[in-house]
């Protein structure tokens, strides 16, 4: 019996929020300013209730709830429930909100060093997410020239992506 896939996220992108992540654990989540809304933005431009996300048939979906101004999905009007795919960029009022499917990487998943302190060697990924850098991230590299979050790798569409972290790896 394969376990439960985890939720999927959404990662604030702009605000006071930024960098922050939210898993979406319910089938039905309201994003808005009031305090009821399962995720809360603190922006004026958006509404209490100003779009929800929902899982149907399988599929995540997004819907504008009839708010003041509007829904974007990847720089387009939301005009009617989309479907959600890994990356996907929701914006409301002036937040911007990454959305991601996370799938677990198939067992014995590693990253190989091949040049650096730690070269050669074999690192086990046990997630689909994981830190590069040095101290307490996921991967320690314990290099000097490496920042404490240098780097973040990510499963997504079940391809394995790499990143720099400027100041918004989780």
């Amino acid at each position: 019996m394969d376990p439960t896939p985890p939720p999927p996220t959404l990662r604030f992108i702009t605000g006071d929020n930024a960098g922050h992540m939210v898993m979406v654990e319910k089938e039905r989540v309201v994003l808005g300013r009031n305090d009821t809304a399962d995720v809360t933005v603190a922006d004026v431009k958006t509404s209490r209730e100003h779009a929800a996300i929902s899982r149907r048939d399988g599929a995540w979906w997004v819907e504008d709830l009839k708010s003041r101004n509007g829904t974007l999905l990847n720089g387009n009007a939301l005009v009617a429930p989309a479907q959600l795919r890994s990356g996907d960029r929701i914006k409301i009022g002036l937040i911007e909100l990454e959305f991601d499917i996370i799938a677990a990487p198939a067992e014995g998943t590693r990253l190989t060093a091949i040049e650096g302190p730690l070269a050669p060697a074999e690192l086990a990924i046990a997630s689909t997410l994981a830190v590069i850098g040095r101290g307490p991230s996921t991967i320690d590299v314990g290099a000097d020239a490496a920042a404490s979050e240098h780097a973040q790798i990510r499963l997504r569409e079940g391809a394995w992506r790499l990143r720099p972290c400027d100041s918004d790896c989780p």
